[in-house]
């Protein structure tokens, strides 16, 4: 069984949510509490076990966004062959109204342009084409 480690830091802490490591963007004082008992408490696995399980509980509790394996980075992958219907529907919100481009089904651009802005990922209008949307994939 893997141990929680001094790695969790990098991931979870609040002193690293400007950098790219911390990705959802935590910053809560019981998370960095959790983290200083494990990394105060390594090798010593019967403090080890709880405060892992007990880090787990409040992770999961705030559905952050949970990485995957050990990489410098993250993945994300994306077909932009959706869009909003050019009129809109009078009595819709717009959120569940997407339509079906066969136009842009067919055309792949390769890597597109995504940004971080405040938590969530964001695509600028270079990669919707419409200068007024910004489309956004909260985690």
């Amino acid at each position: 069984m893997p141990w929680p480690s001094s790695d969790l830091q990098i991931s979870w802490a609040s002193e690293y949510i400007d950098s790219s490591y911390n990705a959802p963007g935590v910053q809560s004082p019981v998370v960095d509490k959790l983290i200083a008992q494990i990394i105060a408490a390594q090798g010593d696995k019967a403090k080890l076990v709880p405060l892992g399980r007990a880090l787990d509980r409040v992770l999961t509790w705030n559905y952050y966004m949970l990485p995957m394996w050990y990489m410098a980075q993250d993945r994300l992958a994306w077909w932009d062959k959706f869009s909003h219907p050019a009129i809109r529907p009078v009595y819709t919100i717009g959120l569940d109204t997407w339509w079906y481009g066969c136009q842009q089904s067919r055309q792949t651009t390769g890597s597109q342009e995504v940004v971080r802005i405040n938590g969530r990922l964001s695509y600028p209008p270079s990669v919707t084409g419409d200068p007024h949307a910004m489309g956004h994939y909260y985690h």
